[in-house]
């Protein structure tokens, strides 16, 4: 798999499309950035496609506005978000009460003996 960035700006920003990757890696507030990945050996034509469609998607057009196309420009996922850390701890925590409460449930129903209420085998019954 191949990642690429697609980055869009407004055209009244002054911003060329070499300026769009500096102030993207920069992390300016006017160039909007959407990642993608294509499997390898994916044409040119069709990643170019790709990107537009995502500026499609997400209300931009061609119109007034200065685009590019970068091959991995993605944000490196190993580095630590504290959010993430905390929802994901968060889950743990909700995972760990939840194994707790079945564990005791289970220990619960084992130990019932339920009421036999029908036996093919009684008289009453036939």
């Amino acid at each position: 798999m191949r990642f690429y960035t697609a980055l869009i700006a407004h055209a009244d920003t002054g911003l060329s499309a070499d300026d769009l990757v500096e102030e993207a890696q920069n992390g300016s507030a006017a160039v909007y950035h959407y990642d993608f990945e294509v499997p390898d050996g994916t044409a040119h034509e069709l990643i170019c496609l790709i990107g537009r469609g995502l500026f499609f998607q997400n209300d931009w057009t061609m119109d007034d506005t200065c685009s590019t196309i970068v091959e991995d420009l993605t944000v490196d996922n190993d580095i630590p978000d504290p959010e993430i850390e905390k929802v994901l701890a968060q889950w743990d925590e909700e995972k760990k009460a939840y194994e707790e409460t079945r564990d005791y449930m289970d220990e619960r129903t084992e130990s019932m003996n339920p009421p036999v209420c029908w036996n093919p085998n009684d008289p009453v019954n036939w």
